[in-house]
C-alpha cells in the first residue's frame, strides 16, 4: 500500500477554506449485527434510511449538496419574507416583516418592500383602513410613501388621468 501508516483517513483541505464541524442531527436506530450463532449481541447504530439513500445518491459530495440546499433556501426566504436595509453584513442587512425600522441605520422600508406584495400591504396597512375601502388596491407613491389619488391633467389639449400623491403636486 502506498502512503504513510495511519494516514489513510481524512485528507487535508487544499482549497484554503476553513470549515468547522456543525452537528447535523440525523435520527438513528440500533441493530444487532452479531452472527446468528454468537453468544453475545453486537449492536451498531445506523442512520435512518432516507439519509443513507441521500448519501448513496450523492456520494462524497453529500455535504456540498446539503450546504447548497441550505444556501438556496435561505436566499429564497430572504427574498420573499424579509426586507433589506443599507447596513453591511448579511445578518444585519435583512429584517423580518415585524421589524418596522432598522435599529442601526434607521431605515424605514416602504410598505411594498416590507410586505413584498400589494395584497400583503392591503392586509397589514392599518393607517388607511378607516379612510378607504379594504377591497380597493393600495397604490403608494415611490418617493413619499403616500397613497396615490387620480387627477385629470390637460396636456396639449388632451385630457389624461395621472396618479399623484398630495406632496407630488
Amino acid at each position: 500500500m502506498v502512503g504513510k501508516k495511519g494516514r489513510s483517513g481524512r485528507k487535508p483541505n487544499e482549497t484554503g477554506r476553513v470549515m468547522r464541524a456543525v452537528a447535523l442531527y440525523i435520527p438513528m436506530y440500533e441493530l444487532d449485527t452479531a452472527h446468528l450463532n454468537a453468544k453475545h449481541a453486537k449492536y451498531q447504530w445506523f442512520p435512518e434510511d432516507w439519509f443513507r439513500q441521500f448519501k448513496r445518491i450523492n456520494g462524497n459530495k453529500w455535504q456540498e449538496r446539503v450546504r447548497s440546499m441550505i444556501m438556496t433556501w435561505t436566499r429564497n426566504y430572504e427574498d420573499h419574507n424579509m426586507w433589506r436595509c443599507e447596513c453591511s453584513g448579511r445578518l444585519k442587512k435583512w429584517h423580518f416583516k415585524h421589524e418596522g425600522v432598522c435599529p442601526r441605520c434607521d431605515k424605514v422600508p416602504l410598505e411594498i418592500e416590507r410586505y413584498k406584495t400589494i395584497a400583503e400591504v392591503n392586509k397589514h396597512n392599518w393607517r388607511d383602513k378607516v379612510a378607504r375601502k379594504v377591497d380597493t388596491p393600495l397604490l403608494l407613491c415611490p418617493t413619499h410613501n403616500k397613497p396615490l389619488k387620480p387627477e385629470l391633467v390637460v396636456v396639449a389639449g388632451v385630457e389624461s388621468k395621472v396618479m399623484r400623491c398630495e406632496n407630488c403636486k
